[in-house]
């Protein structure tokens, strides 16, 4: 997530005692609380991010780190984020009446109470639905039914870049004013595999293409591009389209990269004449003393 001020966030000064931060949280919380807010994307988006400045703000290390290296307070020590507490998905599934009153009680802390029953709360639903891999680069809708009947059709759009195994919430797919989470799972593709925001794919040329190089044509997820293939490539060699990856979720705009590994396609159906060129330079490379790929020792 993009960098922002969490006192600005919570509309904190830097000197927040604990009480106003609480205060401020849960003020906010119940105003942008899907919940709340079922036809409202954005609100729910706030919502999280409202969440992950209560969760820094209101720890004591945290909230050092933050004030001393501001953007950079993770790679000061505290590793992976906010999620690493194992409250990261919790704005997820936190409640409205999860927030309760304005207290001296830790609102987060109440809401994993509640996930596991001392309030009465249960995980929401998780629904699961299925793309292709070119429906993951460019982003796509599908309508899901919530449990509020057929008649209850809620159309949810996928970001582009989304993997398997990545969940979405759904303000309203569990019923009125209820979250559900959609799982996705990317369908694999009979040509590309994928490592992160990266794709990698197997490409036949012919022989003396790798021998002496020049340019293919490589078939992308959305497109054709020219792959310049240097003279002497090795059979089984990977060369690299920048840019022609998954879009890349982190960095709005970028994308990963496609890995294209390169193999030897031999001519079949010789004629005489290719033969006896063929085995010239066959001789030619034996002559050399390189055409059995051994070197003698000086």
């Amino acid at each position: 997530m993009e960098f922002e001020d969490y006192y600005q966030t919570l509309g904190v000064a830097r000197t927040a005692t604990d009480k106003e931060i609480r205060a401020a949280f849960r003020r906010l919380a119940r105003r942008w609380h899907p919940d709340s807010r079922p036809d409202d994307p954005a609100g729910a988006k706030r919502f999280q991010q409202v969440a992950e400045a209560y969760e820094v703000l209101s720890n004591p290390e945290k909230r050092r780190k933050y004030d001393t290296f501001g953007a950079a307070w993770r790679e000061a020590g505290e590793g992976p984020g906010p999620s690493s507490t194992g409250t990261g998905d919790a704005p997820q599934r936190m409640r409205v009446e999860d927030l309760g009153p304005d207290g001296e009680s830790d609102p987060l802390a109440d809401l994993l109470g509640g996930l596991f029953g001392a309030h009465g709360g249960r995980p929401h639903p998780v629904l699961s639905v299925e793309i292709t891999l070119e429906e993951a680069l460019r982003g796509t809708t599908r309508t899901v039914v919530s449990d509020g009947g057929p008649s209850n059709r809620l159309e949810v759009r996928i970001p582009a870049g989304v993997a398997t195994g990545d969940r979405l919430a759904v303000p309203g797919a569990a019923g009125r004013g209820r979250i559900a989470e959609l799982e996705i799972r990317v369908r694999p593709h009979p040509r590309f595999t994928r490592s992160g925001d990266d794709l990698r794919c197997r490409v036949e040329m012919p022989l003396w293409t790798l021998l002496l190089g020049g340019e293919v044509d490589v078939g992308t997820l959305s497109d054709h591009v020219a792959l310049r293939v240097p003279a002497e490539t090795a059979d089984g060699g990977v060369l690299r389209l920048r840019g022609q990856g998954m879009p890349r979720r982190a960095a709005p705009g970028g994308r990963g990269d496609l890995y294209v590994e390169v193999h030897a396609l031999l001519p079949k159906g010789l004629r005489e004449e290719e033969r006896q060129l063929v085995r010239r330079l066959a001789a030619m490379r034996a002559a050399s003393g390189s055409g059995s790929g051994r070197r003698d020792s000086a």
